[in-house]
Order: structure tokens, then sequence, then C-alpha cells
């Protein structure tokens, strides 16, 4: 994702909690998908999912109506689990990405993923082969890979690590594997510093979509925000 919001460098950085530690040797069966050590730790499942009571202190934090807070996150998630059955982050890899950060070195070598623009046709149909894509880029550029992949429920990218308080997006990446309650808050972190909280407090959804995700995609974003929550209010008008 651009960095189409402002930043607050001055916020501190999250402290860091790898996934796991490292088996030792002989412990541990091969990875099935044969991903590097730091990738397979990544293999732990969700240790703490997203609850009420968890959703309820980020809006409180943010300053955001329950309803509001409950639509960012149903629009972010889409449905998505935070977790493969593999117990893996849900990923999703950008071969675009990827391609910009390596400069092109490896698209001819590699154009199963790294090329140079965006094509959503050539996206992987499944959680396994985003996760082939990721370990292939990172035995070539494990940071470019890193941060060329989304990460977790919400899709957060490792592109935007800084903003998310962490000095790598391997650190980064590292943290949002521990659990769905970790991945909802680096949203939270990544929108206090690009301070869009207001926008979504007055409910200034096409502002807000075109300054989250940028103005190619901030006219479907605000409809289906707008949608999601009058769905919310409808539902539960105490949230409201």
């Amino acid at each position: 994702m651009a960095l189409w919001g402002k930043r607050k460098p001055e916020a501190a950085v999250v402290t860091l909690d790898p996934p796991a530690p490292p088996p030792a040797p002989g412990e541990a069966p091969p990875d099935p998908l044969g991903l590097p050590d730091f990738l397979a730790r990544m293999r732990i499942g969700d240790r703490e999912a997203i609850g009420e009571a968890l959703l309820a202190g980020v809006a409180r934090r943010m300053g955001l109506a329950p309803a509001v807070m409950r639509a960012l996150v149903d629009v972010e998630r889409a449905g998505r689990s935070g977790f493969g059955a593999d117990l893996l982050p849900t990923i999703r890899f950008e071969p675009h990405i990827f391609s910009r950060l390596t400069r092109h070195k490896f698209d001819h070598a590699h154009p199963d993923f790294s090329y140079p623009h965006r094509d959503e046709r050539k996206y992987p149909a499944s959680q396994e082969l985003h996760w082939r894509q990721l370990a292939s880029a990172y035995a070539l550029d494990g940071e470019a890979a890193l941060r060329a992949t989304r990460w977790g429920a919400f899709l957060i990218a490792g592109n935007d690590f800084p903003d998310c308080g962490f000095p790598t997006a391997a650190a980064f990446a590292a943290y949002c594997a521990g659990s769905e309650a970790r991945q909802l808050e680096l949203l939270e972190t990544l929108l206090t510093r690009r301070e869009l909280a207001p926008l979504l407090r007055g409910r200034k959804w096409k502002d807000f979509a075109r300054a989250y995700c940028g103005p190619a995609a901030a006219a479907a974003k605000a409809r289906q925000l707008e949608r999601a929550y009058k769905d919310n209010v409808k539902r539960a008008p105490a949230r409201v």
C-alpha cells in the first residue's frame, strides 16, 4: 500500500516478539512447503482471536463509535481469517511490488513471482501457492519478499512496516504471525500514525478511503464502508 496518509514518526516502536523459538535439531519434522526457517516458524496458528472486548477497546482508543469500528473491520477483513488451516498467517504475495523493490532484476528468470505490473488474473487461487511464491522470492531477497507481501486478516502491506512501528519488514511479519489480535493492533497503529481516525470519526468515507488506499480504489472502498456502517447500525442501533 502506498503511503497516502500522513505519518507520525515520533510514535513509539512496538516491542518485538518473534512468533516462536527455533526447533531443536531433530525435534521438528520438515516443513511441508519447504519453507525457510524464518517463514516456517510462523506456522503457529492464532494465539488470540479478535473478540468484542478487543474491538471495543480499539474503538475507544481511536474515539470511534462501535458501529464505525465494526464497519471498518468487516470491510478490511472481507470475511478472511487471519490464519489458514495450515496454521500459517493469511497472506497475499504481490509480484509487482517484489519486482519494483528488486529493480526488476528477477523478472526474466522468475516471471511467475516477479513481474512489473499488477495483474490479479495471475494471482494464485490458494494460500499454499501464495506461500510458495513468498518462499521462492524470499530465497532471492528476503526483506524485499516480506515487504512485497500483505499480511493477516486485514492484508496489511509489509511495505508499511515503518508506519506499523517496526524497523524491518521481518520484525513486522514476525509480530503479525502471532494472532489476529496483533493484526488488529497493527491496523490500529497504522491508522493512528497516519492520523486517519478523525475521518472515520466524522464518517467521511470518501476522504478516508482516498487517504487509506489511494484514489483508484477510493470510490469502491467508500461505498463498502458506508454500506457496512448502515448494516451495523440496523443490527445494533446502540452502536451508533
